[in-house]
């Protein structure tokens, strides 16, 4: 069965690390292309509190992995994107 190309995992990404990069939040994620980030990592959708969408990349088990994944997304036009930390409540905390 093949999955949309948004829930794309690389085999060396586990979603059970902590760190990921907050690309955007967005209104209307369905407009979201995810295609340029496929070689990153897997994209994770989340609802926000106030009911936008949370667009992830991750989860990386390094601080190093996340840090050089953030550097690349925004040099691929997302400058507001940041690091985040999700705890074991699935919380996410900003990291940089």
């Amino acid at each position: 069965m093949l999955r949309p190309i948004e829930y794309f995992t690389a085999t060396n990404i586990s979603k059970s690390y902590p760190y990921y990069v907050r690309i955007a939040t967005l209104s209307n994620p369905e407009r979201f292309d995810s295609s340029p980030f496929t070689d990153l990592g897997g994209i994770e959708r989340r609802r926000s509190e106030s009911g936008a969408t949370i667009i992830l990349l991750g989860g990386y088990e390094r601080i190093e992995d996340v840090t050089s994944a953030l550097n690349t997304v925004r040099t691929r036009g997302f400058e507001e994107a940041y690091a985040v930390a999700k705890d074991a409540n699935g919380n996410l905390t900003r990291i940089k």
